[in-house]
């Protein structure tokens, strides 16, 4: 082989490697360039099947939950009326269920002893009297030792407190009422006779009405005296009243503390013994008020929401309800403000990525 050939066969070797060379970059490149495309491609339908929910910011409120409790309705008084002495019954004035006055006469009893006691104390009055001054003539004439006028002036007063009694007494036999109430029992009938002390009526002041009821140590402390109360009863009727006593030691047996409500009653319309729903304003707290279908359970039955957090991932934030509203609830545990997730919360878990999409204020509160 001539030096020619030789240096044309060396050209074509070098020729054919670089063209193969060049190939293999090419086709390189050209992976590369797909494999991009590729994951952009991928990324971007991951984006597009992000599931889309619905969702609403809230942020937190200072709100006043409140706090209901049951309780009974009772007088704000209840007194016996109770024979002051020894008499028989003579007349009633009223009848039981009767609505009286302070100072009307309830019952009279038989006047003619006490009259007759009365004369007769009077009258030991008077010679007690002549007695008392006849020892001071005597005791100023020299007569008489100055010890004599001072048991006749004691044996006066003595006197003048028995006509005093008997005074007393006869004016007993006129039963009145202490205070503006309902005879609302009676014990005894005209003709019949009374020891000291027996009871004759139960009058009761249902103006105003009274409900007791027990409050936990949780909430004792957000109660004050003067306070609002809402009174709803069993027949869904609902009155106005208002705290008027605060226990401040509790229960020995519940722990419990009384707390009693007064409401105006003047047509005395509302009776003792009624069964009534008392809410009362609790401590302000602060908490988001949310849509009721809002709320959901945890796989260890916890109840939370579902919240978006700036990455669009899912996260399960587990609340306490303040108050039940019906189509919304007021709850606390969450941020001061969160994007809660108000519809497709049922179809997501913690850590899925979705695609928000802002619910109207409208569509939210008739969640």
């Amino acid at each position: 082989m001539n030096k020619k050939s030789l240096f044309l066969s060396l050209a074509v070797v070098i020729l054919c490697a670089l063209w193969l060379f060049s190939g293999v970059f090419k086709d390189d490149s050209s992976g590369e360039k797909d494999l991009n495309v590729a994951q952009k491609e991928a990324l971007h339908d991951q984006e597009s099947k992000a599931f889309k929910v619905s969702v609403m910011e809230s942020t937190a409120q200072n709100f006043a939950p409140d706090i209901t409790i049951t309780g009974q309705s009772k007088a704000s008084r209840t007194v016996d009326i109770k024979s002051e002495i020894s008499a028989s019954v003579v007349e009633f004035a009223f009848e039981k269920g009767a609505r009286v006055k302070k100072g009307d006469v309830l019952v009279r009893l038989d006047v003619d002893e006490r009259q007759a006691r009365l004369a007769e104390a009077e009258q030991l009055l008077r010679q007690k009297q002549i007695e008392y001054n006849a020892a001071v003539e005597l005791e100023k004439k020299g007569f008489s030792p100055r010890v004599l006028s001072a048991q006749r002036r004691s044996e006066l007063e003595g006197a003048r407190a028995s006509v005093k009694t008997a005074k007393l007494a006869l004016e007993n036999v006129a039963i009145v009422a202490p205070f503006d109430g309902v005879i609302d029992r009676q014990f005894v009938e005209v003709g019949d006779f009374l020891s000291v002390g027996q009871n004759i009526f139960t009058l009761v002041d249902m103006n105003p009405l009274e409900f007791t009821v027990f409050a936990s140590e949780a909430v004792i402390d957000a109660i004050e005296m003067g306070d609002s109360a809402k009174v709803t009863l069993t027949t869904g009727q609902t009155l106005e009243g208002t705290v008027s006593y605060v226990a401040v030691t509790a229960e020995p047996a519940s722990r419990t503390f009384p707390v009693e409500v007064q409401m105006p009653n003047p047509d005395l319309a509302y009776r003792e013994g009624l069964t009534a729903s008392i809410t009362l304003k609790g401590r302000p707290i602060q908490a988001h008020q949310i849509p009721t279908s809002a709320l959901v359970l945890n796989t260890e039955g916890d109840i939370g929401v579902r919240t978006v957090d700036a990455a669009n991932m899912v996260v399960f934030t587990p609340v306490t309800i303040a108050q039940n509203m019906n189509e919304t609830v007021w709850v606390s545990g969450l941020a001061e403000s969160a994007t809660i997730i108000v519809r497709g919360q049922d179809f997501v878990t913690n850590g899925d990525r979705v695609d928000p999409q802002m619910m109207p204020q409208e569509e939210t509160q008739a969640q």
